[in-house]
């Protein structure tokens, strides 16, 4: 058991979830992935290749100091191997004591932590609890002794030795090797134990298969000779030499026979071995020829070649397959035609076919400089266009299948130069069919005329294709004449996707309506905060006619809903809200907003009205809570004539009045005036008359203890403060101070 490190591969991708050992100070913490060092800090990190994977951005890990707890700036994937090695100071003492200093158990534990966590990092060193990435950030090398390594079965080497050794024509070195001296045919060979001898052939019995060596055998020449069982050969070379004179026999020919009944399906292999980087170096197979059976109909009998490469810690599907009836190319495989500045590439389509067979001749040609690649004329399959710096030009084209690009980007480009009658780069999609019938031309309501399907990965153990989005048109009316179509948004919500003859959209865009299936947010960023002018807007423009007119209806929002109309339920409008213009005129323009409700099943009846200087009620205002009003100060007025006009404008005010002596003039109150109000504070230098506008107004003075008749106009000293009510049509009330 590890005290020191905590080393641990990573079965899934990971970017959190690591523990350190204990430690005094993280200082005394190495943290590497895949033998490679990692900084603990951003500025540290660079981007570099961390053994079998290379980071997205610069990689560096966190740790918060006093932590066990580790996590890194970016995922590490599957397999990745993390390494957290403690190194204790082992120059400087962390603790120094003082007479005079204070002790602590914090202290104690920091001294006695470091000479106990050197023990331990001593301790899983000679114990052996490491590996060779530990060994490389302790500066630790081990050296392997060779023979124990070779695990050697020495069991009766004696017994051999004697037999080989019987005759004189045969020497053995100190070394092992076997070397051929005259030849005897005089020379008597027998077994020994462990050995059995038939006719000119030893044999191991089975009891001592344990003998993997004995040395090198050179100058053995044989007839045709049967080896029963695995054949070993150690050596740089395996030579096959024919001395057959004639140039039409197959000569020299190894051959693999899988005499193992009719139709074997597999042949058999040639493996090509290697080994890897790790620590300890394992044996991994890099590449691979296989034959298989095709056909074992007599006289009809067909085989097949394919040649597999390693990929990614393991073997991947056949690079590459040999057929009877051509080349096929597994999937992600291209094959590249050289030419001076790089590649010309076929490649394999997608992961449903999987690849596509090349049957056509030629294949290739090149001629002025154009590289021209000649497909086969077939049905059906996949055409791939993989990212290329060479143009694929041609005419009007038909590809019978999908058409796959495999590029970040698509570009359409229109030369035409009469912009006026054309529309410019154009992708068209046509469903010469509808009703679901096979062949059929016709066409009815519903029929789905084509999509846009958007896919992405999930982050599932091995990624998932999602379809995450879509976008089709419908017919909304076939009738020849009246054709009307729908154009839909779709997608994906909590894993599910809704498809079908009526999918569950989003967004639908009628002839005469946008029909929206879900909330709808308008978003903007101002980086200026509250107070920026880039405000989410949303715009109802009315564009009809020449110029506007009083009255005109700019837009509604409409709330409508069905009824309970027993079995047959009709869309009623409930409530709406719209805009009017009052006036159109140019730089003194108003508009109002009115909000209405149905009532006793009449739509549009007005509720409240809103404009630039007042809000209308229609319907009693009932309050629950309390209402409270607040006044807003006018701006000091020094006007000594106030016109009804700008008397109006103070309406909820209070004005304060800085003038000379001078006059206030009430407009004629009308029903629609009842409850606007004014306050009047006299600040200036002269008595204000408050004048009636006709002689049917009445303003009634409230003083405490009697009311006024209300036909004489009123006058508001300097230093005075009145407040005027409008009560009724024709009708004001006023009260406060310096009044007569």
């Amino acid at each position: 058991m590890a005290n020191s490190f905590t080393k641990v591969t990573l079965g899934a991708a990971q970017t959190v979830g690591f523990t350190t050992p204990t430690y005094i100070v993280s200082s005394h913490l190495t943290v590497s992935v895949n033998n490679v060092t990692v900084p603990a800090v951003q500025a540290g990190a660079t981007q570099q290749v961390f053994g079998s994977f290379t980071s997205t951005n610069p990689l560096f890990y966190n740790l918060v100091e006093g932590s066990t707890s580790l996590s890194f700036s970016e995922e590490l994937p599957a397999g990745a191997v993390v390494l957290v090695n403690r190194n204790s100071s082992q120059s400087t003492k962390l603790v120094s004591y003082s007479d005079s200093g204070l002790l602590t158990s914090d202290v104690l534990n920091e001294d006695s932590n470091q000479a106990f966590f050197i023990a331990q990092e001593a301790l899983d060193q000679s114990a052996g609890n490491f590996d060779s990435s530990f060994e490389a950030s302790q500066g630790v090398t081990v050296t392997k002794v060779a023979g124990i390594e070779a695990g050697a079965d020495v069991t009766d080497t004696a017994n051999v030795v004697a037999a080989l050794t019987a005759g004189t024509n045969i020497t053995i070195a100190s070394n092992g090797t076997i070397t051929g001296t005259t030849v005897d045919t005089n020379t008597t060979y027998t077994g020994g134990t462990g050995l059995t001898l038939a006719g000119t052939t030893f044999n191991v019995d089975a009891a001592q298969t344990g003998i993997t060596s004995l040395g090198t055998l050179s100058g053995l020449t044989t007839g045709a000779t049967t080896v029963n069982g695995a054949l070993t050969v150690n050596s740089d070379t395996l030579k096959l030499t024919s001395t057959t004179a004639s140039s039409n026999v197959e000569h020299p020919s190894l051959e693999l026979y899988r005499n193992g009944g009719a139709g074997s399906a597999d042949l058999g292999a040639i493996k090509f071995f290697g080994n890897n980087n790790a620590g300890t170096p394992e044996k991994f197979q890099y590449a691979g020829i296989y034959a298989s059976v095709q056909t074992a109909a007599d006289g009809n009998e067909q085989g097949s070649l394919a040649f597999s490469l390693g990929h990614g810690g393991g073997q991947e599907d056949p690079a590459m397959s040999l057929f009877s009836y051509g080349l096929q190319m597994g999937y992600g495989n291209p094959i590249l035609m050289s030419y001076s500045n790089g590649y010309q590439q076929f490649f394999s389509p997608n992961a449903a076919q999987k690849s596509f067979k090349l049957n056509a001749t030629p294949s290739a040609t090149v001629a002025n400089g154009i590289y021209d690649i000649y497909l086969p004329d077939v049905t059906g399959g996949t055409l791939a266009v993989i990212n290329s710096d060479k143009t694929f030009t041609a005419g009007a084209t038909t590809v019978n299948g999908a058409l796959a690009v495999n590029n970040t980007t698509q570009s359409i480009t229109d030369t035409t130069t009469n912009s006026t009658s054309v529309y410019g780069p154009t992708i068209e999609v046509y469903r010469n069919g509808g009703d679901g019938d096979a062949g059929s031309t016709a066409i009815v309501q519903s029929d789905k005329l084509g999509t846009i399907d958007f896919y992405g990965n999930n982050d599932a153990g091995t990624p998932e294709k999602i379809k995450y989005a879509k976008i089709f048109s419908t017919i909304y009316e076939e009738t020849d004449g009246a054709e009307s179509g729908r154009l839909s948004f779709s997608v994906i919500n909590a894993g599910t996707l809704t498809e079908g003859a009526n999918p569950a959209t989003i967004l639908d865009l009628e002839p005469d309506v946008a029909v929206f299936k879900q909330d709808v947010r308008i978003q903007t960023s101002a980086n200026g905060g509250v107070q920026a002018t880039s405000t989410p807007i949303l715009e109802l423009y009315q564009e009809d006619g020449p110029q506007a007119d009083d009255g005109d209806h700019l837009g509604e929002i409409q709330f409508t809903a069905l009824n309970n109309n027993n079995y047959s339920p009709i869309k009623h409008k409930y409530a709406g809200i719209h805009a009017e213009i009052i006036d159109e005129t140019n730089a003194t323009e108003d508009g109002s907003l009115h909000f209405t409700a149905v009532t006793a099943g009449t739509e549009d009846t007005t509720v409240l009205t809103l404009n630039g200087t007042e809000s209308t009620f229609t319907t009693p205002l009932v309050v629950t809570g309390g209402l409270t009003a607040s006044q807003t100060l006018a701006n000091a007025v020094t006007d000594t004539d106030i016109s009804v006009s700008e008397f109006a404008t103070y309406n909820g005010k209070k004005l304060i009045y800085t003038g000379g002596a001078g006059s206030i003039h009430l407009a004629d109150a009308v029903a629609a005036d009842l409850g606007k109000a004014w306050v009047i504070i006299n600040a200036g230098t002269g008595a204000i008359t408050i004048n009636r506008a006709t002689s049917t107004q009445t303003i009634k003075f409230l003083n405490g203890s009697s009311i006024s008749a209300g036909s004489a106009n009123l006058t508001l000293a300097t230093g005075g403060i009145i407040e005027i009510i409008c009560t009724a049509a024709d009708n004001y009330i006023a009260f406060g101070t310096g009044i007569s």
